[in-house]
């Protein structure tokens, strides 16, 4: 038993001692990216600001906030973040190890943090992705009855603050006490009404846009037509190669679930519901428009859950944890070769910001159709150009796309910055003047 506690360990830290690595090598790919340099810049910018929604993001807010106060370099600030980000499945895999004391099953968390993982790696700030681990943390918890205390009830209530898609599955590891172990503990409603409770107090523009949508569902009916469904089920397909291991995990299920059938018929059953409902959610929820990116996440929490459920069954032998290291292992080297695609889009911002330093101004507009097609999803443009140009002494610049319906005579001129996809605009004594001294009017980027 020794050997297998030594094997899960050894095998755990690992795993996610890779991912911390991948996150320092590979720091500007995965936060001079869409939602993460947006993020970074406003924590700079306003380092004393705390969220009341997006909570698995407090650890890395405040890592950002510290090193912004005492003026350290942006390109420690960004190799920071990217490790803080990295760092949370293995803060959670300390918990789940040494203070709640269970050591088998906690090879879940490095499994949750890879399986189904792909360009989602070079995209951390994705509320759903840093959500599994604390949903991780209490199925563990919840399966082991090894709760403390109050931190049942913080935990059930932080995770609809992380994002309302984990709501059901939350939802649903409650129910499982009933369909599993045909019995509830005493004070569960309790944990219901306060997740209800901290559920009226997570809204953002995007919960906003997920309530209207799922408000609106008698359109949706036939949910297995709408375009995010199709989406899915055909990127499934197209990309199957890269899902392999996650298909090889499910096949592991339904094969453990038969030669357990007798203990594990109804949580497989439990399991299957509501990866089915969540499935159902994704149709509903999601809009024509939404990029691969954004759409690709919503695999994560299915990724979970097969996680979950293999986990549980998976036999206590050597052989077993071997399987998964291979397999995890095949995940995590598919996560390093995705970093060609990240490569083309950084050298595609690396390459207008060179152009814009040789123009010898540091405001500037783009009009779409002169970005290059590695970038593919423009509009973070302002924010990355911003960040990557911080990072060595060649000069800060900024770059703006276009957008629909824009003047780009008006806009020409103007002494403000423009920043973000709808073009908000703040005044230069906004920014910290510690890291950014963006002046002059803009010019149009021919």
């Amino acid at each position: 038993m020794k050997n297998i506690k030594l094997l899960t360990d050894s095998f755990s830290y690992l795993v996610l001692l890779t991912l911390v690595v991948l996150s320092i090598v590979h720091f500007k790919e995965r936060i001079i990216h869409l939602d993460s340099a947006g993020f970074v810049f406003d924590m700079i910018n306003h380092p004393f600001d705390i969220f009341s929604y997006r909570v698995s993001s407090w650890f890395p807010l405040l890592v950002i906030s510290l090193l912004s106060v005492l003026k350290v370099s942006i390109e420690n600030i960004l190799i920071c973040t990217s490790v803080a980000y990295a760092l949370l499945p293995l803060i959670v895999f300390l918990l789940v190890r040494y203070v709640y004391q269970i050591k088998f099953h906690a090879i879940l968390i490095p499994i949750v943090a890879t399986i189904g993982c792909f360009s989602t790696f070079y995209y951390p700030v994705t509320e759903v992705f840093l959500g599994m681990y604390l949903f991780a943390l209490i199925f563990l918890v919840e399966h082991h009855k090894k709760w403390k205390g109050i931190d049942r009830l913080l935990c059930f209530c932080l995770l609809p603050m992380t994002h309302p898609f984990l709501i059901p599955l939350g939802v649903g590891l409650i129910l499982n006490q009933v369909i599993v172990n045909r019995a509830i503990q005493k004070n569960t409603w309790a944990f219901l009404v306060g997740m209800c409770f901290a559920f009226m107090f997570s809204s953002s523009s995007s919960e906003t846009v997920f309530y209207a949508e799922l408000l609106s569902f008698q359109d949706r009916l036939f949910f297995w037509s709408t375009p995010p469904f199709e989406f899915l089920m055909g990127h499934l397909g197209k990309y199957s190669w890269k899902y392999l291991v996650l298909l090889l995990f499910v096949v592991g299920w339904l094969v453990l679930s038969v030669t357990k059938f007798a203990e594990s018929v109804k949580q497989t059953c439990w399991m299957l519901l509501v990866s089915l409902v969540y499935f159902v959610l994704v149709g509903i929820v999601y809009f024509e428009g939404e990029s691969a990116l954004i759409l690709e996440k919503s695999i994560l929490p299915f990724a979970l859950l097969v996680g979950c459920a293999v986990v549980v069954l998976l036999p206590r032998k050597w052989w077993s944890i071997v399987v998964v290291f291979v397999l995890v292992g095949i995940q995590i080297r598919e996560i390093a070769m995705q970093i060609k695609n990240q490569h083309k889009r950084l050298n595609a911002v690396e390459q207008l910001v060179e152009k814009a330093r040789a123009a010898g101004s540091q405001k500037y507009l783009i009009k779409n159709d002169r970005i290059s097609p590695d970038i593919q999803i423009p509009w973070a443009l302002s924010t990355e150009t911003l960040l990557y140009s911080s990072i060595d002494d060649g000069g800060q610049v900024t770059i703006c796309p276009s957008f629909e319906g824009a003047n780009l005579e008006e806009i020409d001129g103007t002494e403000k910055v423009f920043l973000y996809p709808f073009h908000i605009e703040i005044d230069q004594q906004e920014l910290n003047q510690n890291y950014f001294q963006i002046v002059g009017s803009y010019t149009v980027i021919e």
